[in-house]
């Protein structure tokens, strides 16, 4: 499969680095990076372990998908810079946060895009490096539920690559999953200095900021 990763932060470059190794893979992000990765190629270490060659230049070829991983406020920039430099392809987005789906179909149409988690754990060490910190399930899906064969597609080029996926008939459902976990953990850690495992010690605390977030999700229609 022909796919492009657009946004080569920590998380990009990781599934740069693993669909490289059965498919056609453009990763885009900063020159810095990009000149790093073309020098030495891309360097992962911790749990995957290698040296690995994206391309990073592109060539004018057809691509099939692009999977964004920018952070959530450059979510239209990056969107509309990517139709006007690749045209209007399928986007998956693999970011965190929530309304990203939203901001993208604003500017490719709904029928565009997809949504999608992913709880892999990866550290940005250096331009041109990376490490693989934690292991986790993807999950992508349609926006409308359905399961086509460009879902399939997806998830079956996913696994050929090594990264364990599931597809879900509720998507949105899941991000809201994600971004609430997520609400708890990410300031919890901050406030308290801890690793993550540490933070069970306050099970009250993130039970309720939890709860909040579940009632805030069936507000806008998703039981949690």
């Amino acid at each position: 499969m022909k796919i492009i990763v657009y946004g080569a932060g920590a998380l990009g470059s990781l599934f740069a680095a693993l669909l490289s190794k059965k498919h056609d893979v453009l990763v885009v992000g900063r020159e810095k990076h990009i000149k790093a990765i073309e020098k030495n190629g891309l360097v992962v270490e911790g749990l995957t372990n290698g040296i690995f060659h994206p391309k990073t230049r592109w060539d004018g070829s057809k691509y099939e998908l692009i999977i964004l991983t920018t952070k959530a406020y450059d979510t239209k920039k990056a969107v509309e810079e990517a139709v006007e430099r690749f045209g209007k392809l399928p986007f998956l987005s693999l970011q965190n946060g929530l309304n990203n789906e939203e901001e993208i179909a604003s500017i490719v149409g709904q029928e565009n895009v997809i949504g999608g988690i992913t709880n892999h754990g990866v550290t940005f060490i250096d331009y041109g490096k990376i490490r693989h910190a934690g292991y986790g399930e993807t999950i992508i899906g349609e926006m409308d539920g359905k399961m086509g064969n460009r879902i399939r597609k997806i998830a079956k080029a996913f696994s050929e690559a090594g990264i364990k996926t599931r597809i879900s008939e509720r998507i949105k459902e899941e991000i809201w999953r994600k971004a609430i976990i997520n609400s708890a953990i990410n300031p919890l850690t901050t406030i308290f200095k801890c690793k993550n495992g540490a933070i069970m010690k306050y099970e009250n605390l993130i039970r309720e900021i939890c709860d909040e977030g579940s009632k805030i999700a069936r507000k806008e229609g998703y039981v949690i």
